[in-house]
């Protein structure tokens, strides 16, 4: 056969995956074809999820070199690489301590069972065949060993790609003819193609000639790093590139992964592993143990692809008519004064507009004015602007402490920075908005704390602890008759970012926020519950963990481990135990013991247990994104090191320019593992948001609030989780900073407001069929009630004043025209003549 009619006679070509640039059914590109607006970022940015046609051929190579062994065995003949190996690789004895495939066969077979594929590409070892490499008396047990794979391979409706060569030239072809440098080669390569054919061709429909021959030419006869290891001679190189066998591309319609096996890696021996299996070569019986990514890989062939993982499809319904649709602020710094005096200052201004264009006041003229007003504060008209075009039921912002109590004591407290947050309040219930105040709201910037209490400690000192409670107990007789829903602190469990020193400097922090909560809690329930009726429970952050490797068992141990310190830390004692997690405790005193760490959790006393326990009156959560942890031995003192956890970034997931992954899955996961915890409770969604650079179109903060806010559905209607709220993280964002605002810094509106809009307005999803289930009427019956009695108090009181006067004046001419009827009887009883015998009776 001529070596032109050699090229015609096979199929090439290593297979890839390049049908997604024609854009057939079924592919990626089909997928942005049929909804432009389907991604929320530019398609090149994200990971593509969908799958491959029907007949898409999945499956996994090697090559006879790397996994057979045995090269002695069985009258096969020496390789250029078994020679290269003894000459250039000194520190590989031998390729004995391969896979040994060519005499675990069967356990070949049962890794390809194992992962499922359609096509297995492998390659013959021509020097087993033809120990000579000329084509004559075959070798009977290699050609054996290759009927019994193909005939196995037929059993199990896996279809063969066989590829010729993959560089294990006949030793004796290199030493008498120079190897490829010799024209000679194409006819000994054409005669043994030929052989191959006639004998395995009625089993094979797809053959590849040459594997890779660019490298064969450039490292084997160029740089050298490769058999037969000549370098420096590029008219060799050349010479070898010409009589190497060309071939033209094919349309390709499989993937294959390499490799099955770990085996020899050329140059790098048995130093690297790329095996989708793992194999002892020091063991005598080379079992085959598949790795996460034969997992990983079974699981796309599987699928036919990359599915969208979302833990159930698409939900249609409504969450519960008193759910708190919301957006959360951060820290709202009160204005010192009214921002519009104008309709309280009395005196009269003249406008030099030709002039120096300045305000000069008459003298001797005064003006009527009015009181002070709320709407006075431009803050709280765009505050109030801002909500109403959301039209949300309800809005989450954080007090200044500094700002209420500059040193920190009731001593001295601030009744503007009181009355703005009254104004702030009040005036979102005249607009059925209700609010929900954080008493503490800590950044990594910013600690918060009034001045006196940070220079004395701060969380270090428990008296920072006592200081909270007085502060607490001030907001809640100010504001309390106004809020029904109060956090006391926001993110306590992220303060280690802050208290960083030491990892007993960030435990005792924690173990004094803790007890600030359990005082405000109880001065709450004992003086303020009753008449308020409101609820109060701490707000942390709970990013869902999930494990990088969920095949390996130290990944999920991690991923646990990262919930047990992250969330545990503050919910066990608060919901569950009145103590911190004993598998925190146990993990971080195992450090210890083994000289990792030099810190110890603090010890609750029985009081303070008794304080702690059951001080929460729903659940608030503040859940972003989802972590990918790995185990990850760690020396020091920091609360960080303490967890021996690395996050790592999964490029396959959707994220945003801060690099917070878009997995919608994670918040229900969390939200489940809660309940599985601590049991069945009301939960808020505090606060849930992504960054999004768009100043306009944020479609990725759609997308994100689209997914997010299904999956809390589902933990609704499916998992029977009793969500009452979600908020937005956040309503306005500041310049520099990651855009996580729904309104720029210069209050203009995005359009994922509109989206947001629409939840609320269908209270959830709604299918095209359906209607809402809950009227404006009684979702906003408890707004309606509070705003009756704030803006009609004085109405009300007044009312009650002149029903008890009438009451009163009623009773007074009711017991007067009683007392004088009496007198009249009496008084036309003696007049009344008596029989006989009868005395008279006075009443």
């Amino acid at each position: 056969m001529s070596s032109g009619g050699l090229q015609r006679s096979v199929i090439l070509s290593v297979f890839i995956i390049l049908r997604a640039v024609t854009g057939f059914s079924g592919d990626g590109r089909a997928t942005w074809s049929k909804n432009p607006n389907f991604s929320p970022v530019n398609e090149s940015q994200l990971f593509l999820y969908d799958t491959f046609p029907k007949n898409f051929f999945w499956g996994v190579g090697t090559g006879a070199f790397q996994v057979e062994g045995n090269w002695k065995a069985d009258g096969k003949g020496p390789s250029i690489w078994d020679h290269f190996i003894h000459t250039h690789l000194k520190n590989v004895n031998s390729t004995s301590s391969s896979s040994d495939s060519y005499i675990f066969l069967e356990k070949d077979l049962s890794a390809l069972d194992f992962i499922g594929v359609s096509f297995y590409q492998f390659s013959i070892s021509w020097p087993r065949l033809f120990p000579g490499g000329i084509v004559s008396a075959v070798n009977a047990k290699g050609l054996q060993y290759y009927d019994t794979l193909l005939n196995a391979l037929a059993l199990r409706n896996i279809e063969p790609i066989v590829t010729l060569y993959h560089w294990d030239l006949p030793l004796a072809l290199q030493e008498k003819y120079g190897g490829w440098k010799n024209e000679t080669m194409i006819d000994f390569f054409n005669d043994y193609a030929t052989y191959c054919f006639q004998t395995f061709g009625d089993r094979v429909k797809y053959w590849i000639t040459i594997h890779n021959p660019y490298l064969v030419a450039w490292h084997g006869y160029g740089t050298g790093i490769h058999a037969p290891g000549e370098k420096g001679n590029l008219a060799a190189v050349y010479s070898v590139g010409h009589n190497l066998i060309k071939f033209d591309e094919i349309q390709v319609f499989g993937y294959t992964a390499w490799s099955l096996l770990d085996g020899f890696e050329w140059q790098d021996a048995y130093t690297t592993r790329r095996g989708l299996f793992y194999v002892d070569f020091n063991s005598k019986q080379k079992e085959r143990k598949p790795k996460s990514s034969a997992h990983y890989y079974t699981q796309i062939i599987q699928e036919n692809g990359f599915s969208v993982k979302e833990s159930t499809p698409d939900v249609q319904g409504q969450f519960p008519c008193d759910f708190s649709w919301g957006v959360t602020e951060s820290v709202l710094k009160p204005e010192s004064a009214a921002s519009s005096p104008q309709f309280s200052d009395p005196h009269l201004y003249v406008w030099n507009v030709t002039g120096n264009r300045l305000l000069r006041r008459v003298d001797g003229v005064r003006l009527k004015t009015r009181p002070a007003q709320c709407t006075d504060f431009v803050s709280i008209k765009r505050q109030l602007e801002m909500l109403a075009r959301m039209k949300v039921t309800h809005y989450r912002f954080a007090l200044d402490w500094p700002s209420i109590l500059p040193t920190g004591s009731l001593s001295v407290a601030d009744r503007q920075a009181l009355r703005y947050y009254r104004c702030v309040v009040s005036e979102g219930l005249k607009r059925n908005i209700s609010s929900v105040v954080t008493l503490y709201y800590p950044t990594h910037a910013h600690l918060g704390l009034p001045a006196p209490l940070l220079r004395s400690g701060g969380w270090l000192n428990r008296s920072t602890a006592e200081a909270f409670r007085d502060y607490a107990d001030l907001c809640f007789r100010e504001l309390g008759d106004l809020v029904k829903l109060w956090i006391t602190i926001n993110e306590p469990n992220r303060l280690s970012d802050i208290y960083e020193q030491s990892s007993n400097d960030t435990y005792w922090a924690a173990h004094h926020l803790l007890l600030a909560h359990a005082l405000a809690w109880h001065r709450y329930d004992r003086q303020y519950r009753p008449a308020q009726r409101g609820a109060v429970s701490l707000s942390l952050h709970a990013d869902w963990a999930e494990p990088a490797n969920p095949y390996a068992a130290s990944h999920r141990e991690a991923a646990e481990r990262f919930l047990q310190f992250e969330i545990a830390w503050f919910a066990e004692p608060l919901f569950k135990s009145g103590d911190y997690p004993l598998a925190m405790r146990e993990y971080v005193a195992s450090k210890n013991r083994q000289g990792l760490a030099r810190a110890a959790l603090p010890q609750f006393s029985e009081a303070e247990r008794r304080l702690v326990k059951g001080t929460a009156d729903f659940y608030a959560l503040n859940h972003f994104t989802t972590r990918f942890v790995m185990h990850e031995r760690q020396n020091g003192s920091s609360y960080d090191t303490d967890r021996d956890i690395q996050f790592l970034q999964d490029i396959t997931c959707l994220s945003s320019p801060t690099r917070l992954a878009v997995v919608p899955w994670g918040e229900r996961r969390v939200l489940q593992w809660i309940r599985r915890n601590y049991g069945d409770m009301d939960v808020y969604i505090t606060a849930s948001g992504i960054d999004d650079q768009s100043l306009e179109k944020d479609e990725l903060r759609k997308y994100y609030l689209e997914k997010y806010i299904q999956e809390a559905l589902k933990a609704y209607l499916i998992d029977k989780i009793k969500i009452k709220g979600y908020y937005v993280f956040k309503l306005t964002e500041e310049k520099s900073r990651p855009r996580f605002g729904l309104f720029t810094p210069d209050f203009k509106a995005k359009s994922s407001i509109q989206f947001y809009n629409n939840l609320i307005s269908n209270n959830g999803f709604l299918s095209e069929n359906s209607g809402p289930r809950c009227s404006q009427a009684q979702r906003n019956t408890e707004c309606i009630v509070c705003l009756l009695l704030v803006q009609k108090k004085p109405l009300i009181f007044f009312g009650c004043c002149f029903f008890s006067t009438l009451v009163l004046l009623l009773s007074i001419t009711i017991f007067h025209k009683q007392k004088r009827r009496k007198i009249w009887k009496a008084k036309n009883s003696q007049h009344i003549p008596l029989k006989k015998g009868h005395n008279r009776v006075l009443s």
